[in-house]
């Protein structure tokens, strides 16, 4: 986590939407993208599926890991989703009270604290490399059989 933060503002926004976007959720090239850092109403990306049926609002903030969101930055994001017909996902470096988890699970928003961001990116090879690899080998008994007695 501690190289995400060293990251600006704006590009930890652009960096969620490229991880959902290698999620599957939409690519830059179906509409996908970051908005503009200023202005933005508290949106700070939109995804759109590879057809355009369904669009993800989402709100990113990259704030240090032992800071909370609380619920009123959550309230804000419904304020700021409200009435533009698609889901909410609120992603932070940082960590969500249980007022924001209870008010988000309300209000149907996904959100995304800082150890589940650094989990999505492990798990879909996202500015990540691999260090090692190991084997794990087991007695093929099929490859066997030809050697056994009848």
């Amino acid at each position: 986590m501690s190289e995400v933060l060293k990251i600006s503002p704006y590009t930890f926004e652009k960096l969620v939407v490229d991880l959902l976007s290698k999620m599957g959720y939409g690519t830059v090239a179906y509409g996908s993208h970051a908005t503009v850092a200023s202005g933005d109403d508290g949106i700070d990306g939109v995804i759109k599926d590879k057809l355009g049926f369904s669009l993800i609002y989402m709100q990113a903030k990259e704030w240090a890991v032992d800071r909370v969101v609380g619920q009123p930055e959550i309230q804000n994001f419904v304020g700021a989703i409200a009435g533009k017909h698609g889901d909410g996902l609120f992603v932070t470096t940082a960590k969500f009270s249980q007022k924001a988890r209870n008010y988000a699970d309300a209000h149907h928003i996904i959100l995304v604290d800082g150890t589940r961001l650094v989990n999505l990116m492990i798990e879909h090879n996202f500015c990540v490399s691999t260090r090692k690899t190991f084997e794990i080998k087991a007695i093929d008994t099929d490859a066997l059989a030809e050697y056994q007695d009848e």
